[in-house]
């Protein structure tokens, strides 16, 4: 049965369809809470029209979707479907960095597995020890067929994630999925669920570090890792969002390899400031990182040359690599500083922002949304949105590979870089860590 359905639908049904024993217990609206609702549908339509790099929004008439979001607040019976018709509206737009940031942030929930797009289908890829997923038998290859009835795609798997581990968690998932055996099963997997009276503060720079992470992975992914294989220096960077702690430590490591092969794999978060150190990391001369195409102006991000390192470059991608990350990849590729190693990458390219606002009195809750301010060009004149960066070898592990806990594109990629190592080694380099 093709259980294919559109971003739209999901959203819908998500809304509408959810089963009270599939959610987290849900407070009862009253007329404040439905009040407060639209004051906070309306804020986020003018942060949208002041602030969102595209004033067409893709065609799509803002103004009338508003409404029709107004009128469904109106008929609305918790806080949470609140929430979802506003998260729908932004969602809408279809723009990967554009989202809202719903106010309770409570609630947090660990599923204990992770999906990945290997080509045109979506498998697990790491299953944490002792979660209720794997006492179940849920193992890394298995091909997931349905997410609460939902097929996850390349193309929808983030909004999956979105709806499930931030706008709309839950306290199990139902999840239908293909082992490497070709034996389809059923799942009903638990998560565990912490609730705590302390909310997130989005107010500071750790809040939205916080806020990012759970979006991207259960894993923890801040801090760098590296490894070295005879003289090739491995690097893992599993986001891009600090400067100096994250980043610069690593780095400095370079100065005694020959190559580096640098791990981008599952980088789906980024900042500015850190992708301008990296490049220059990497580079000998002053180089246009990107031209931001915002509403009125066209600014440029240019990176200078830092005690580059001049040895032979590497870089790894996935479909989970995006922002920053797949931009510093496409960059080395235009440039033919580097290899491109993996699968095609997630196709995120603009340049974001969060707008937050408050709501409440004496107990004030931060919300907010994320919008993209710009739309990254490269040299070439082209944006990643929606297209994302073609690796110059193709090395997706199949799913007997993960299964296994073979690395075929991490052993190809030090091939590349002079060295040599079979994939199981290599699949035991960097293994998966996850969220206390």
């Amino acid at each position: 049965m093709n259980i294919r359905v559109s971003i739209r639908r999901i959203f819908l049904a998500v809304l509408v369809v959810a089963v009270a024993a599939d959610r987290l217990p849900a407070q009862a609206l009253t007329s404040l809470d439905r009040e407060r609702g639209k004051v906070m549908l309306e804020q986020v339509h003018k942060e949208l029209r002041e602030h969102y790099y595209d004033p067409t929004f893709g065609g799509m008439d803002l103004n009338a979707r508003v409404k029709q979001a107004g009128a469904r607040i109106d008929t609305a019976k918790s806080n949470s479907e609140v929430f979802g018709v506003i998260a729908q509206l932004v969602s809408e737009i279809n723009d990967s960095y554009t989202y809202f940031v719903p106010p309770d942030r409570t609630a947090r929930v660990r599923y204990g597995w992770e999906m990945i797009a290997l080509g045109d289908s979506v498998h697990i890829l790491a299953v944490k020890p002792g979660s209720d997923a794997a006492k179940k038998g849920l193992r890394p290859g298995d091909r997931v067929l349905s997410v609460n009835g939902f097929e996850p795609t390349r193309e929808n798997r983030w909004k999956l994630r979105y709806l499930y581990w931030v706008l709309r968690p839950q306290p199990f998932l139902r999840v239908t999925v293909r082992d490497t055996a070709g034996q389809t099963r059923a799942l009903q997997l638990d998560a565990e669920v912490q609730v705590s009276k302390q909310l997130v503060n989005l107010n500071t720079d750790e809040g939205i570090r916080q806020l990012i992470l759970e979006l991207e992975s259960e894993f923890e992914v801040l801090e760098p890792r590296t490894a070295k294989v005879g003289d090739i220096l491995l690097i893992q960077l599993s986001n891009l969002l600090e400067k100096l702690r994250y980043i610069g430590s690593p780095l400095k490591q370079t100065d005694k390899a020959r190559s580096v092969v640098l791990d981008l794999r599952g980088n789906g978060a980024g900042m500015s400031s850190a992708l301008i150190e990296i490049v220059g990391a990497f580079v000998e001369q002053e180089t246009l990182v990107a031209y931001a195409l915002r509403r009125n102006e066209i600014d440029t991000i240019r990176a200078e040359p830092k005690d580059p390192f001049k040895g032979r470059l590497v870089v790894l991608i996935d479909s989970r690599t995006g922002g920053a990350a797949e931009l510093f990849a496409r960059l080395m590729q235009l440039s033919a500083r580097a290899t491109i190693v993996g699968d095609w990458s997630s196709g995120t390219g603009h340049l974001s922002t969060v707008r937050w606002q408050e709501t409440g009195a004496g107990r004030v809750v931060p919300y907010g949304v994320s919008l993209s301010t710009a739309d990254l060009r490269l040299a070439d004149g082209k944006t990643l949105e929606r297209r994302g960066v073609m690796p110059d070898e193709f090395v997706v592990p199949a799913p007997a590979d993960l299964a296994a806990g073979r690395d075929p594109a991490l052993a190809r990629a030090i091939a590349i870089a002079g060295g040599s190592l079979d994939p199981l080694a290599a699949g035991k380099i960097f293994p998966a860590r996850w969220k206390r």
